[in-house]
């Protein structure tokens, strides 16, 4: 299954049907193309393993029919944004994308895969159940040593972690309106990647609860949302700073493995700003002055609440 979905993917391809993509972890492979059926992919993605090898896939189907649902509401957006008008979503549309965009945000491996297996944790519990329920047969200690058990372990957690749904966060985003972010300039435009939902935040107040905190998500070269001021309320912003484009870019490249566009350019000038940098965290650590980098992402809110 698709972690970043084909229904968005699709708005950014070009006119024979694919993107530009370019995959942190093969740089010398360099810029590639493809279909959107080849990008950010992963067979039982979101399926639980049970002891028998057999796979349940709930939540599969479950990002399925959240992705069928989201699908009208943003194109409606899109069309919208390009007519400049609001795309006035009534409370079911707002709801339903709100659940997208909360579980679109966690679903990803470059967000959930941050929280690396801890084998630590897992021995202790092994210790716990031992001391405290009944004593593990040695063939028990070596079942929970076995590389096969502990990677059907973690897949299970990470997939029953996501199952559950924060209420929390979804009040808080049914609490917010809707910011909509519009690229007028023809040689301009946002990409996507593996990690498609930027958040942008004051590094002191970071809570998704704070009014200043934004999550951007692209839905086409031209178009981003995020959630932005009161309930019920809708927002639009063209932006005509290449900075502010540039900004939201360059912080989606941070935390995506793989990003990918219609702009071959654009993909070739992030990747280029990536091997930069790292030049330039090697000179620091050769005893060389670092330039600062300033992320702008302040000023791409600033502009969308204007």
């Amino acid at each position: 299954m698709h972690s970043t979905p084909r229904l968005l993917l699709r708005q950014f391809a070009d006119a024979d049907g694919r993107l530009y993509y370019f995959d942190k972890r093969q740089p010398a492979s360099g810029v590639g193309k493809r279909p959107p059926k080849y990008l950010f992919k992963k067979d039982h993605l979101y399926s639980t393993i049970e002891r028998d090898g057999t796979r349940r896939d709930d939540l599969d189907r479950f990002y399925q029919k959240l992705e069928a649902w989201a699908a009208p509401i943003a194109k409606k957006m899109v069309t919208s944004a390009r007519a400049k008008r609001f795309p006035q979503l009534s409370l079911v549309e707002k709801q339903t994308w709100d659940l997208f965009v909360y579980n679109q945000w966690r679903r990803v491996p470059d967000c959930y895969e941050k929280f690396a297996f801890d084998s630590v944790a897992l021995q202790e519990m092994i210790d716990d159940f031992d001391r405290d329920v009944r004593p593990l047969t040695a063939a028990e200690r070596e079942y929970w040593q076995r590389p096969d058990v502990l990677a059907r372990f973690w897949q299970n957690v990470c997939v029953d972690g996501l199952k559950r749904q924060s209420t929390r966060a979804l009040r808080i985003l049914a609490s917010r309106g809707l910011g909509v972010a519009l690229i007028t300039k023809a040689n301009k435009s946002f990409v996507t990647g593996s990690h498609p939902v930027v958040k942008l935040a004051n590094p002191e107040t970071p809570h998704l609860s704070h009014p200043s905190t934004e999550m951007w998500l692209a839905l086409a070269p031209d178009v981003a949302v995020t959630p932005a001021g009161e309930r019920g309320e809708e927002r639009i912003v063209t932006l005509h700073d290449d900075h502010h484009i540039r900004g939201m870019n360059e912080a989606l490249f941070r935390q995506s493995t793989q990003i990918a566009g219609r702009s071959k350019e654009l993909i070739i000038s992030l990747a280029g700003s990536r091997r930069s940098a790292e030049l330039r965290r090697l000179s620091a650590t050769r005893g060389g002055t670092a330039e600062g980098r300033s992320v702008r992402r302040r000023e791409l809110g600033s502009t969308a609440a204007a």
